[in-house]
């Protein structure tokens, strides 16, 4: 809950690179259907969900993830839901900035 006791309102994040558009369990649908079942289930509510298609984790400079980090900054939305932690990054460092990032912006 937020603070005024609505729902909270979240951006979905899904993210394949090439290498992982032909795996199984990492395809983009099998990452939405996720974030929806969490969503629902925490009573979070999904405005929109952000795409990186075919890009890969190696950095923090992926067009759809500054969109979703500038609209959270914005105050448009609460936090952002990614099916597992790789989608965000494979690297630890990129990983801990990010979780920095939002305790800074109250994510």
């Amino acid at each position: 809950m937020s603070q005024n006791g609505s729902s909270l309102c979240v951006l979905g994040y899904v993210r394949v690179s090439t290498s992982e558009l032909a795996a199984s369990g990492l395809g983009l649908a099998a990452q939405e259907a996720a974030i929806r079942h969490h969503c629902e289930r925490n009573g979070w509510e999904l405005v929109d969900l952000v795409h990186d298609d075919g890009v890969s984790a190696k950095d923090l400079h992926r067009p759809g993830l500054r969109s979703a980090l500038e609209r959270i900054a914005a105050g448009e939305v609460n936090g952002l839901v990614a099916a597992k932690p790789d989608r965000l990054s494979r690297s630890v460092i990129d990983f801990a900035q990010l979780m920095a990032w939002c305790d800074e912006a109250a994510c």
